[in-house]
């Protein structure tokens, strides 16, 4: 696991989280922001967004958290700016924590595209389940192609059995 200092995403300029959406693996996946969206979302009540970035102080992802209810919490996005570096599992380990142990959520879901093989393996290596498909729940921002999204939820429970088989989350 990779240490990463986690930042809240109303500290970096929004270019930068514009030019992580432009990364080659993750054009097609997600739509790209524009400044005023991130500006607003880095205001929004519900958001809790961070900005993780390497013991080298340059950033190396995106973590985007929507906090529905106190219970519930959505994972947005999770963007690794390098992929193959434990980048990914060290802010998903960072958001489980964040969500379960910190705010004693019951739930956390997100959605993910079915081809998205890379994302589907890290959401299944921490117990996530998925559970069901979207049919052409997505279209392609760049082809205007439809595409199937998957959900994927996590409780409470699944996380500490998780825990128990794991080890804790350092």
């Amino acid at each position: 696991m990779i240490a990463l200092s986690m930042h809240p995403l109303a500290e970096v300029e929004p270019s930068m989280i514009i030019e992580m959406h432009g990364l080659p693996h993750v054009v097609g996946l997600l739509n790209t922001p524009t400044v005023d969206e991130v500006v607003r979302r880095s205001k929004h009540e519900s958001s809790r967004d961070f900005v993780a970035f390497g013991s080298d102080g340059h950033p190396v992802g995106l973590l985007l958290m929507d906090r529905i209810h106190p219970w519930l919490y959505e994972l947005s996005r999770i963007i690794s700016v390098r992929q193959g570096e434990g980048i990914g599992s060290s802010m998903m380990r960072w958001a489980l924590r964040h969500i379960f142990d910190e705010n004693g959520a019951h739930r956390a879901f997100l959605e993910v595209h079915e081809s998205n093989r890379t994302a589907r393996r890290l959401y299944d290596s921490f117990g996530f389940l998925q559970e069901g498909t979207y049919r052409d729940g997505f279209q392609n921002p760049t082809d205007g192609g439809f595409e199937n999204l998957c959900p994927y939820g996590l409780l409470d429970a699944d996380y500490r059995a998780w825990i128990e088989r794991r080890g804790p989350l350092v």
